[in-house]
């Protein structure tokens, strides 16, 4: 029998639209986004009332390039873009609701898969992006979220 460990140690951290302002839908892409945040990530979507510490709804999803590719594409997606036209009409939707539209990004530390140790810098893979994706998903299901797909 063959024995697989998976092991991921992470931080979810703020989208800032610039320093000490955090990032909301849908305030347009800053150049401080444009640079700090051109990079394969997992980012996660999270709709909440009042705090963020309310939230139960979250869209989780991966990106070779958060932004500003992924970002515009669902602040304004195009009419092939069906999947981001959805998100789109659903935020639009949170926001009529007064609910807030919070943007986060996951910090990898480590990822441990076997006996092999991976970084951040291994979110460049899409594999590896899906895989922790997948798990993302698992994890806030078992803490009660809300998942909705991207």
């Amino acid at each position: 029998m063959n024995q697989l460990q998976i092991s991921l140690s992470y931080e979810w951290q703020s989208v800032f639209l610039r320093e000490k302002v955090e990032y909301v839908f849908p305030m347009a892409i800053s150049p401080f986004m444009r640079t700090k945040y051109r990079i394969p990530a997992i980012f996660r979507w999270s709709i909440y009332k009042r705090v963020p510490e309310d939230r139960k709804t979250v869209y989780i999803g991966e990106a070779q390039e958060l932004c500003p590719k992924r970002l515009y594409g669902y602040l304004n997606p195009s009419t092939t873009q069906q999947a981001n036209k959805k998100i789109n009409a659903e935020f639009r939707e949170y926001l009529k609701e007064k609910l807030t539209i919070k943007l986060d990004i996951c910090d990898i530390q480590e990822i441990k898969f076997g006996e092999t140790v991976m970084d951040r810098e291994s979110l460049s893979d899409k594999y590896t992006r899906r895989l922790i994706v997948g798990a993302m998903i698992v994890e806030h299901k078992q803490r009660g979220f809300i998942i909705k797909d991207l």
